[in-house]
């Protein structure tokens, strides 16, 4: 996908001292569902990504590869009963100046096929899954997330880490609008 256009969205102040973290993941869910309904494929960034502390601070912004699919999206998420009072919408624009390209790439833990498990014994086997586990944990205590409700109404955290990318990763985002590892979506540093 090929970030060409974008909105802006910004978290109003909370009165009942709910997180920022937690009001993301109300509005991502939103944006998978808005999405799921209108067929339009969107990748989300935090422009204020660390830049108070531990921080993704209180604006997403949802970019898209066209002003038209946008204006979809952006219609469906305007239209949750919540969404006026939380949040703040701003006008669709097209990407001009760019300073670079950076990615969120999603974490996630799975057990993982071990390949080529012939001869392995099952205790070796367990042994590996238990030390991708704690690896993967080590990281994660290092990652900023936020919690969202799936679909299904399970509740997992999108953990998130922002890597370098270049102009010509255009892969595709999952259902949340991140990167995965094998799709990595090039999103533009705006100045």
């Amino acid at each position: 996908m090929i970030c060409s256009s974008y909105f802006d969205l910004k978290l109003r102040p909370s009165a009942d001292e709910i997180t920022n973290w937690d009001r993301f993941g109300r509005l991502i869910r939103a944006l998978h569902v808005g999405a799921t309904q209108t067929n339009v494929k969107f990748a989300i960034d935090f422009p204020e990504w660390m830049r108070e502390g531990f921080s993704l601070g209180d604006r997403i912004r949802v970019f898209g590869s066209e002003s038209n699919s946008l204006n979809q999206l952006y219609d469906s998420i305007e239209a949750c009963s919540w969404f006026e009072d939380e949040v703040e919408g701003g006008r669709i624009r097209t990407v001009k100046e760019v300073k670079g390209y950076h990615a969120l790439l999603h974490h996630s833990f799975g057990g993982g096929v071990i390949k080529d498990r012939k001869g392995i014994g099952l205790d070796k086997i367990r042994e590996t899954r238990a030390q991708r586990k704690m690896a993967f944990m080590a990281k994660a205590q290092s990652l900023p997330y936020i919690k969202i409700l799936s679909s299904t109404g399970k509740q997992f955290c999108l953990r998130l880490e922002r890597i370098h990318a270049t102009q010509s990763d255009t892969g595709e985002p999952n259902g949340y609008g991140v990167s995965r590892p094998t799709q990595i979506i090039a999103l533009p540093v705006l100045p």
